[in-house]
């Protein structure tokens, strides 16, 4: 779409750009094909994403929202695999009412123990289960009905409580002289976290359906050390 529209701009000028049908008519003529562009575009963006994923890191630029990305494609792959049918749903009012608490919590204490970085407000007596606001959020936001249906109460007409699991682990790479790139972080932290029995409970549970994940990265540039919090709402 950025590059239509610079097309767009180049043909027209800034005075006809407020008139799709003179836009529209001008790209028809253009001899462009809108339905092929669209197709190479489906093409061309999981490559280009391969092509990201798998080149060498630059530990000067290192990107959190992609780590994350990856991260959640490479467990949702894990997942699928040793439990068929099982998937992770991303949602985002766990990523903005839990996992931006998260990160700011790891960023600001990342030298304290990782034990420790576990956040408080998520952990209860109650089987971990979410607040009750939050937990409105998430079905209000609907994300996967078929999560939803699961924990719905027909004798009550109520929703069953959401319980918070967190599996947290952190690596530095400040010694590592062999290339490495996105994916092979996620799958050496999945290695990880299969070879303590608790975090592998977590992580290898059968769900039975869909589970509302999410993920967050926390990278402190001066160790090199990569933090991911793995969350999972069930």
């Amino acid at each position: 779409m950025t590059i239509l529209h610079k097309v767009y701009k180049y043909k027209l000028g800034p005075s006809k750009q407020g008139s799709y049908s003179f836009r529209r008519r001008q790209f028809e003529e253009s001899g462009l094909d809108l339905g092929l562009m669209k197709n190479l575009l489906l093409i061309l963006i999981p490559i280009l994403s391969m092509t990201i994923t798998a080149q060498p890191i630059d530990w000067n630029n290192f990107n959190e929202e992609t780590m994350n990305q990856v991260m959640f494609d490479e467990m949702n792959r894990y997942v699928k695999l040793t439990h068929d049918g099982d998937s992770l749903i991303w949602s985002e009012v766990v990523q903005k009412e839990i996992m931006s608490r998260n990160y700011n919590l790891i960023k600001k204490n990342h030298r304290r123990p990782l034990i420790t970085l576990h956040n408080p407000e998520w952990i209860n007596d109650n089987m971990n289960s979410l607040p009750e606001n939050i937990k409105n959020k998430i079905i209000l936001e609907n994300a996967n009905p078929q999560y939803l249906e699961s924990l719905y109460l027909d004798c009550c007409d109520v929703y069953a409580q959401m319980s918070y699991t967190e599996i947290l682990q952190s690596s530095s790479y400040l010694r590592v002289y062999a290339e490495q790139n996105y994916r092979d972080i996620a799958r050496s932290f999945i290695r990880g976290w299969n070879s303590s029995p608790a975090h592998a409970g977590y992580m290898n549970a059968n769900y039975r359906s869909k589970v509302l994940v999410w993920v967050t990265t926390i990278y402190i540039r001066e160790t090199r050390t990569i933090f991911i919090s793995f969350v999972y709402i069930s």
